[in-house]
């Protein structure tokens, strides 16, 4: 899973699932190139209205393809319910089911 997490000057994201505790992605990479990424994956789960979500590790690479495509239509960066439901539904129109997301507007 990965969440994202806001503490005054500085936002992470961290992943859980994989290792016992959650880990914070920064120590993935160097700092300069964390320093770019993280900001642009939080801009992201606000665009996306997300809290988290989670793929599951037997996702298919044309699940995951497709599931890309999903949260990259325009649709998909409004924040209002209608829109949400109807990405989760073209989610569902592809039998995506190894991917669940946790919207911040539910």
């Amino acid at each position: 899973m990965l969440t994202c997490h806001d503490s005054g000057e500085k936002t992470d994201i961290h992943i859980s699932g994989i290792l016992d505790e959650p880990f914070n992605i920064r120590k993935l990479t160097k700092a300069d190139a964390s320093d770019l990424f993280v900001p642009k994956l939080k801009d992201y789960f606000e665009r996306k209205s997300l809290n988290s979500f989670v793929i599951k590790k037997n996702i298919t690479s044309e699940h995951f393809e497709s599931f890309i495509d999903v949260m990259g239509e325009p649709i998909a960066d409004s924040t209002d319910i209608q829109s949400w439901r109807l990405s989760n539904q073209s989610s569902c129109d592809l039998d995506i089911s190894e991917v669940q997301r946790f919207s911040k507007l539910i």
